[in-house]
């Protein structure tokens, strides 16, 4: 339980904790990115922080930048979905979105 990684009991509410102080405390505990109630807010398959995260996929892109071309990438599990996998850009809508970022520019007349 999240209190208890903070030293305390849910029942030292009212106590040794105001109510005031243990909704500052589930407040912190939701930005807590190794924390159960952000784990369970976020839908998390189990509890992992952010810095756990970014090794995780750190170590899949390393692992895979030496994979043959055209052999399946690894994947580790990580405790939220994937989402779709990024669209493929077509060489036109490409040149579109540049010539429209190039419109907006500050630097266009250089």
């Amino acid at each position: 339980m999240d209190f208890r990684k903070l030293h305390l009991a849910w029942s030292d509410v009212g106590r040794a904790v105001t109510w005031g102080e243990a909704i500052s405390l589930v407040r912190e505990l939701q930005r807590d990115t190794g924390s159960h109630l952000f784990a369970s807010i976020q839908g998390f398959s189990y509890i992992a922080s952010l810095p756990q995260i970014a090794s995780v996929l750190l170590l899949e892109h390393e692992k895979n930048k030496y994979r043959e071309e055209g052999q399946e990438r690894f994947k580790f599990p990580l405790p939220m979905s994937r989402g779709d996998e990024k669209p493929v850009v077509t060489p036109e809508e490409r040149a579109a979105g540049k010539a429209e970022l190039a419109k907006r520019s500050v630097f266009r007349d250089r």
